[in-house]
């Protein structure tokens, strides 16, 4: 066997189990995610979100989990509506990271954001809206720079919103609505120079809003 051949196979080999590694990790993540929910009424997680037997493929099984068909990455959980209740650990998603979109709207889920959230930079869609996550909104939510959406409106997050939002410049849709939180309106507003919706009612916001 002649070197580069060698070379070529020893590659593809390392390629292969790096592939199958990331498969692991992240149905090892949803999984622990999972443990978050106590109840399901509709008993489409509970179900479905089960070790596959092929753990080097995407877990596309699982509902409302998309992947990307070239990467068989996870790019999308979309679990809105589904009658949820439970306490979730963001953390356990952070090797998931291709992740795209997290919709977890119209639930009965708790839980805290997390600053470690902040290195999960290709989020560019997080709807936890109708819950009752709790808790301040972490400054690292700033350093998500692909964001273009963000609802966590009707939930019960406290504190001001963080500095440093001229980061998000990818930002076209910030509700912020029915929570408690609390801050001037003028330092917030003028970072958000592409923004196209804001909707930061049933706060305790202060300030002139033009």
């Amino acid at each position: 066997m002649t070197i580069t051949l060698a070379l070529t196979l020893f590659l593809l080999l390392l390629h292969h189990q790096s592939h199958v590694s990331a498969s692991q990790d992240e149905i090892r993540s949803l999984l622990e995610f999972r443990k978050g929910i106590k109840s399901d009424p509709s008993n489409r997680i509970f179900s479905t979100w089960v070790t596959p037997s092929n753990v080097s493929a995407c877990p596309a099984d699982f509902h409302g989990v998309v992947c990307d068909p070239a990467t068989s990455s996870v790019v999308a959980i979309a679990l809105d509506r589904l009658g949820l209740v439970g306490d979730l650990k963001f953390s356990t998603l952070i090797p998931l990271k291709f992740l795209q979109n997290l919709t977890l709207a119209g639930n009965a889920l708790a839980g805290r954001l997390v600053p470690i959230l902040g290195v999960m930079s290709s989020l560019q869609v997080i709807d936890l809206s109708g819950n009752q996550f709790y808790g301040p909104i972490p400054a690292r939510l700033t350093d998500l720079w692909a964001l273009h959406y963000l609802n966590l409106s009707n939930n019960n997050f406290s504190g001001g919103f963080p500095a440093g939002t001229r980061n998000l410049q990818q930002l076209k849709a910030l509700d912020l609505h029915s929570n408690q939180l609390q801050g001037d309106v003028h330092e917030l507003i003028p970072e958000l120079r592409n923004l196209e919706y804001l909707d930061l009612s049933n706060n305790n916001f202060s300030g002139p809003w033009n």
